[in-house]
């Protein structure tokens, strides 16, 4: 079930079968996440020699990581779409031994993942350190460097289960909890299921009301939740609200707080116990139809917000429809709006 995994493990589902093919795995994490995914792949119930390596995520530190690995080729990829596919098909385009490099779909979509010579990608992060300063090295490897590099094109056969657009997330989970299209989505998580401890129960509080949605594990539930997906450890307290709404991993939302149509990525960083990063009074997200992000608007549209991961949204706080509050926002940037209109973005 969706709401009970983490984003690490949605990705994860599409390549469970991985150690079976005999592929290796590094994910490649900033310093802020670094703590999340050891957790995550902690609570894996990996073979002994599974190899599986979470390593930093700078473009120095991935040039040198290059320089000392003894691996000929990589499959390079990008955490924004998850595939499901066999692992032995990207396995048999290793053993083939082509030079190329290569852009791989998945079925019909084409996805951001890349099979090339180390030393390609060892020569584009050194040329793609003369065009972008370091934090933007990954966007420019994706946008720049890996598209104008690539001599031929493969298919591996599967589907594409979501895409890094928030908008899709949203309808995927919308199409979960009609039961439209899910063929492959037990498909893929019936991989994961023998790997992972038992999870702790949700709860519903007396006050708690819960329609036509999903609650995750160790989620705890006293206000109304409607037509919604709620991932594992949110906490909603009396009063609060959710409704046509997405919301991710270790969340808290506190009293007479609402929640509408809105896309919450989850909140990785420690705090007090019982300290709500959504606070009182706080309003998410609206009813209003057909509205885009000004900034964003091939991504973000129908009216979706969009809230990124670590935010802390003030009490009283109004983020209006087809918003985006950008990831690790301090809370005092908030603060100096009491509203955020319509299509805005908030990034720094």
């Amino acid at each position: 079930m969706w709401g009970n995994y983490r984003l690490f493990d949605i990705l994860y589902a599409g390549l469970a079968d991985a150690d079976d093919a005999g592929i290796d795995l590094f994910f490649f994490a900033p310093p802020d996440f670094q703590d999340p995914l050891k957790a995550a792949l902690s609570a894996w119930q990996l073979d002994a020699d599974r190899r599986v390596r979470l390593l930093p995520a700078t473009a120095g530190e991935w040039r040198s990581w290059l320089l000392q690995t003894d691996y000929d080729r990589l499959l390079v990829a990008r955490s924004g779409d998850t595939p499901l596919f066999e692992s032995r098909a990207v396995l048999n385009m290793f053993e083939q031994k082509s030079p190329a490099a290569c852009r791989l779909a998945v079925g019909e979509s084409r996805v951001d993942f890349y099979l090339l010579p180390v030393k390609k990608l060892l020569g584009l992060l050194l040329d793609g350190k003369k065009h972008r300063p370091d934090d933007e090295w990954i966007s420019d490897l994706f946008n720049r460097c890996l598209p104008s590099a690539i001599s031929a094109h493969r298919t591996l056969p599967g589907r594409l289960l979501l895409t890094g657009s928030p908008v899709e997330i949203v309808r995927e989970h919308r199409r979960f909890l009609t039961g439209q299209d899910m063929a492959d989505y037990p498909t893929a998580f019936e991989r994961l299921r023998t790997r992972r401890p038992a999870e702790k129960e949700a709860y519903i509080g007396e006050r708690g009301r819960v329609s036509e949605s999903f609650i995750g594990a160790g989620a705890e539930i006293h206000g109304k939740v409607r037509n919604s997906v709620i991932f594992r450890d949110v906490f909603v307290e009396q009063d609060a609200e959710v409704v046509d709404s997405v919301v991710m991993s270790g969340n808290r939302i506190a009293r007479e707080a609402r929640i509408t149509n809105a896309l919450i990525f989850p909140f990785l960083q420690s705090r007090p116990t019982l300290t709500c990063n959504i606070e009182t009074r706080a309003a998410v997200g609206g009813t209003a139809k057909k509205q885009k992000n000004r900034d964003y608007p091939r991504l973000i549209f129908d009216s979706l917000t969009v809230v990124g991961a670590n935010v802390e949204i003030p009490a009283d706080a109004r983020i209006e429809e087809a918003s985006f509050i950008a990831p690790d926002l301090p809370k005092n940037k908030l603060t100096r709006y009491t509203k955020v209109p319509r299509g805005m973005s908030v990034v720094a």
